[in-house]
């Protein structure tokens, strides 16, 4: 199936991905005590972590350390077009 037609190429979008990988709020739940609203996202994932999750999929990735490291949402990117 050409990558055009593969509706889980959706998640690659940027905007996506921002939420896949913490960077972005994607709500609130309104509640009623004194502790306020509380924000919905995804937990934070850092490049590190994107890293050890790839290799779990099978994608062998290793973190920059001294520099040369992607940006977490490139390495996010990179992992779902391995998967789909």
């Amino acid at each position: 199936m050409p990558a055009q037609d593969n509706m889980f190429e959706l998640l690659r979008n940027k905007s996506i991905l921002a939420i896949l990988d913490g960077d972005v709020d994607f709500g609130e739940i309104e509640t009623t005590d004194s502790t306020g609203n509380i924000k919905i996202s995804m937990p934070y994932l850092s490049g590190p972590t994107l890293c050890d999750i790839s290799s779990r999929f099978g994608l062998p990735v290793t973190y920059g350390w001294n520099g040369g490291a992607q940006s977490r949402w490139a390495y996010l990117d990179d992992l779902l077009a391995y998967c789909i």
